[in-house]
């Protein structure tokens, strides 16, 4: 590629005398059985601009992206929306696995699951205690 020798190897595992797999009664997930080797992306560097581009990152830089996403991080910064509830909720006596349980249990009763999958929030906190869904 623009004049620039490239690797594209071509990977091939095989494996002989492996007996079938058998689901069995109150298996709760088969996937967790079955061995398998999956791949992922580091970088892609471009000879033409000498740009490279990384894809896999350090758990650090997991975490700063995803704390700094509006719609995760930005969240959490979001404090004064339970400044009220806490405060009737919780006792200045109560130890730190109290007040966990007894938040856990207020937002377990006041907002429904919406069945949306995702690391992120469709709505934000502020319409998920308005709505009393998520």
């Amino acid at each position: 590629m623009d004049g620039v020798r490239m690797d594209c190897s071509k990977l091939t595992y095989t494996m002989s005398n492996i007996p079938a797999f058998v689901e069995e009664d109150f298996m709760t997930s088969p996937k967790n059985f079955k061995s398998a080797i999956y791949y992922e992306l580091e970088s892609i560097f471009y000879p033409s601009t000498g740009v490279k581009k990384t894809f896999s990152k350090t758990w650090k830089d997991v975490d700063t992206e995803l704390m700094n996403e509006k719609t995760f991080g930005g969240q959490f910064k979001k404090t004064d929306l339970f400044k009220t509830t806490l405060s009737t909720l919780l006792s200045p006596n109560d130890s730190k696995l109290v007040k966990a349980n007894k938040i856990y249990d207020y937002i377990k009763k006041q907002i429904k699951w919406n069945n949306y999958l995702g690391k992120y929030s469709e709505n934000g906190i502020e319409k998920a205690l308005e709505k009393k869904n998520w």
